[in-house]
């Protein structure tokens, strides 16, 4: 059987974070880590949905990676944030190259 997992919000991701692993049931209740139904999203469900956002993020970063169209006839590609071209590869100081090469070890 198929489990799917759902994705966790900004706020959800933020109070992880913060999270000692230490939560329970009795000292939990100002993280935002709860299901809709009402319950405490804990243990191998949360590392889960964690994974899971992140994994879904970095493909996105993935795919802006040389997102921007460039050349008369569009068929060079730049990065979004250092505007580098393909074909020389991204700045030095490019914090999306950066985060990619850190993302990928």
């Amino acid at each position: 059987m198929m489990i799917k997992i759902k994705t966790l919000t900004k706020k959800q991701l933020n109070d992880a974070r913060q999270c000692n692993g230490e939560m329970n049931y009795l000292n939990c209740g100002q993280c935002s880590l709860w299901d809709r139904m009402g319950g405490p999203i804990m243990g191998q469900e949360c590392i889960q949905r964690l994974a899971k956002t992140s994994l879904e993020l970095l493909d996105v970063l993935e795919k802006m990676e040389w997102s921007i169209p460039a050349g008369s006839d569009g068929s060079k590609t730049q990065c979004p944030k250092c505007f580098s071209f393909k074909y020389s590869g991204h700045r030095p100081d490019c914090t999306l190259d950066n985060l990619l090469k850190y993302m990928s070890i």
